[in-house]
């Protein structure tokens, strides 16, 4: 009996770590075909999973398939309407197709979603530079770098637009009421 029972725990333990293995490799794989494997064990088990959808079009689109990312984009955004990378993953998935004109407007609902989604100015940007708006892509690559001053390629897209980034403004440790100045600290 204790054997048996010992075999179940088992059994029952290595699958859980499998499901746990799928489920981290579908969520934080940077190898885009085992991502891609991954969600879709997940979908085939959970259909309504909406973060595996998010999951797979962003795999799907790092790994060049673009028409099968925009699949899975629409399933999320069904799925997840309120979930901002959904609509950030859909955009990348129209900028990988050269539709800059829908990736605007899907980025412009993830930002009113998520205001302080720096991928969402940053795809933006990138769409609007794509379209010749060349003042738009600067007022949101400055915006990227608000939200996130290490974005790396913000900083570069303003280098080769000749713009500057934004000034980061620290707050002064003194600040002055009346005549009488205080430390913040």
């Amino acid at each position: 009996m204790l054997k048996r029972l010992a075999m179940a725990m088992v059994l029952v333990c290595s699958g859980t770590a499998a499901r746990a293995d799928t489920a981290g490799d579908c969520a934080n794989s940077k190898v885009w075909p085992e991502a891609i494997k991954a969600c879709t064990a997940i979908i085939a088990k959970e259909p309504r999973a909406g973060w595996a959808y998010i999951n797979r079009c962003f795999a799907y689109e790092r790994n060049g398939e673009a028409s099968r990312a925009l699949t899975d984009c629409n399933k999320a955004v069904e799925l997840e309407p309120r979930n901002a990378t959904a609509w950030v993953n859909r955009a990348a998935a129209f900028i990988a197709m050269k539709n800059y004109n829908r990736a605007l407007t899907e980025t412009n609902r993830a930002i009113e979603l998520d205001p302080r989604s720096a991928v969402a100015f940053v795809n933006r940007a990138y769409a609007n530079e794509q379209l010749g708006d060349r003042a738009r892509a600067i007022a949101d690559y400055q915006r990227t770098l608000e939200i996130d001053p290490g974005y790396q390629y913000a900083k570069d897209a303003l280098k080769r637009l000749g713009a500057s980034e934004p000034v980061q403004v620290r707050p002064n440790p003194l600040r002055t009421i009346g005549s009488i100045s205080i430390s913040s600290q």
